[in-house]
């Protein structure tokens, strides 16, 4: 009897033994985090205009998709200054229009002037440098029937026809004087006129920009009644409101919070000294306060490349010269595959890792 008691002590001690080594081993490829979180890429709605708000289109918690409007701010002097700016491009394209119209005319009657012009002061010239020919040729002729006169080889009356014929010379001379006056004249009046169109080139140059700098204020004024509706950046579930209808906003003023429900995951901040105990790709365990219940399975997707405490905008620094040594976290990313648990972003979780 006493042989069997001891054996039987010997097996219990063995067992008791193996027990505490396999829970050993089991605590020591086990590793339980409670800082855990839900999380989800948050997307801020600013305004980009200042106006009051006309309407909120949405409600908290409801569900969004890509271009719904969601906040509309007051847009009727928007709408006033872009009707106003499309009432001066009509303008400015009408007037261009009259420009290009005029200018034409005015091109093609400048060119006709000055080469009509250019033509009667050459045939001017021509006839003036004739009658000035003729002129002089006369009074050589008067001088010589003069002389010849006077020796009683010419008769007064032979004297007289060719006096008439000098003052005759002469006349002649002055008309093609004033004809060459006013073909310079008329050749000064056709380069004006080019000039005038060299001014109409520039007045319709100067309306085109005109019309190109109302179209662009056209863009601006159109992007900017754009802006007076704000629309959703994608899918999402409306999160938070932050105005109210009939509130006047400034341009940044926080308007709605909404979240992507495809980027919920767990950030679980890890201490640096088990880091070892997690792996890219690892299946983790997940309990959520919210749903103590469900027991969710996650994929590890992501381990941060640095601690938690770089992020802070002031370190740590102790003054003195003395060192007071903290444990530091790493950020890990886990993928939630499968739960039960309708999960918010904030909730609190706790995650188990296995090896």
């Amino acid at each position: 009897m006493t042989f069997f008691k001891k054996w039987r002590n010997i097996a219990v001690l063995v067992l008791c033994v193996s027990a505490i080594g396999a829970l050993f081993v089991h605590s020591s490829r086990r590793l339980l985090v409670d800082d855990a979180r839900v999380v989800a890429d948050m997307i801020t709605l600013a305004a980009a205009v200042e106006g009051r708000v006309a309407d909120i289109a949405v409600k908290e918690r409801q569900a969004i998709a890509r271009g719904d409007v969601l906040v509309r701010i007051d847009s009727q002097a928007a709408r006033l200054a872009v009707e106003g700016i499309e009432k001066d491009l009509a303008m400015a394209r009408i007037e261009i229009e009259r420009l290009e119209r005029h200018l034409a005319l005015q091109t093609r009657t400048a060119v006709l002037d000055v080469k009509s012009a250019r033509s009667s002061l050459h045939a001017a010239h021509t006839r003036a440098a004739l009658t000035a020919q003729q002129r002089t040729l006369s009074r050589a002729e008067t001088e010589r029937a003069r002389h010849l006169t006077a020796s009683g080889f010419l008769s007064a009356g032979g004297l007289g026809r060719y006096q008439n014929e000098a003052i005759k010379a002469q006349l002649d001379g002055a008309q093609a004087a004033q004809v060459l006056d006013a073909a310079g004249e008329q050749t000064a009046r056709a380069l004006l006129a080019q000039q005038n169109v060299a001014l109409g080139r520039l007045d319709l140059q100067t309306a085109k920009t005109k019309l190109e700098r109302n179209a662009i204020a056209r863009l601006a004024l159109l992007d900017s009644l754009q802006k007076h509706d704000i629309k959703s950046p994608g899918t999402g579930i409306v999160d938070k409101i932050f105005v109210h209808a009939g509130e006047f906003v400034m341009v940044g003023k926080r308007v709605m919070l909404i979240h992507d429900p495809s980027t919920i995951h767990i950030r679980a901040n890890v201490k640096e000294k088990d880091l070892g105990k997690v792996a890219t790709a690892q299946t983790v365990a997940i309990r959520f306060d919210g749903c103590s219940d469900d027991t969710a399975r996650g994929v590890v997707t992501d381990i941060g490349s640095t601690t938690n405490s770089e992020f802070t905008v002031l370190p740590a620094i102790v003054p003195g010269g003395s060192f007071v040594k903290v444990a530091q976290s790493i950020p890990i990313k886990i993928a939630i595959t499968d739960t039960r648990c309708a999960v918010r972003p904030g909730m609190q979780a706790e995650v188990e890792f296995r090896r």
